[in-house]
This record gives C-alpha cells, sequence and structure tokens, in this order.
C-alpha cells in the first residue's frame, strides 16, 4: 500500500497482485516489462496513445532501461515496482 504523503501524492495509482507458479522467479520489474513490453505490438501502441493523448501523460523513451513503456521507474524493491507518469491533468502510479 502506498503512503499518499504530500511529497509522493498521486491522483492515479493502481495496484496489482498476482500469485506466481511455484518455481517462477521474476522480479517485479519482468512482470512490468512482460506486462507492458511483452504485450502485442497493437496493444503497445493502443497503451501508448491512451497513456499520451488520452492522459497526457509525459513518457520517456521508450528504450530506456529506467523507464519501462516510458514510465518512469520510481522505485525497486524486492516484492515491488513503482512506475511514475505525468500529466497537466493527474499524476499517476502503477505499483506491480
Amino acid at each position: 500500500m502506498l503512503n499518499n504523503t504530500s511529497s509522493d501524492r498521486s491522483d492515479y495509482t493502481d495496484s496489482s497482485e498476482a500469485e506466481s507458479a511455484e518455481g517462477d522467479n521474476r522480479s517485479p520489474e519482468q512482470w512490468a516489462r512482460g506486462t507492458f513490453e511483452g504485450a502485442p505490438r497493437a496493444m503497445r501502441w493502443f497503451l501508448v496513445a491512451g497513456f499520451r493523448f488520452g492522459l497526457g501523460l509525459r513518457l520517456a523513451p521508450r528504450s530506456s532501461p529506467e523507464h519501462v513503456l516510458g514510465w518512469a521507474i520510481m522505485e525497486r524493491g524486492t516484492n515491488s515496482i513503482t512506475l511514475h507518469a505525468q500529466s497537466w491533468l493527474l499524476t499517476s502510479r502503477l505499483v506491480f
């Protein structure tokens, strides 16, 4: 659970949790990259278009290792990763 203090406030936070199969040792970052960057090309295009043009999020270059599909990696934990993006409309976080 995120602690939304004034210094780390967000307008939208999405958190997902899933059980992995025994022996599946993927990191939270690998899960996030697999979910977004491993999606079919048409789905990636739809996601980026929605993030940029629908929500106005300012995304970084997708090739950067410090970003997942343009979302900045805000925090890496052993059991979670937090992605961050902002627009004139909102501040958003995705937690895997």
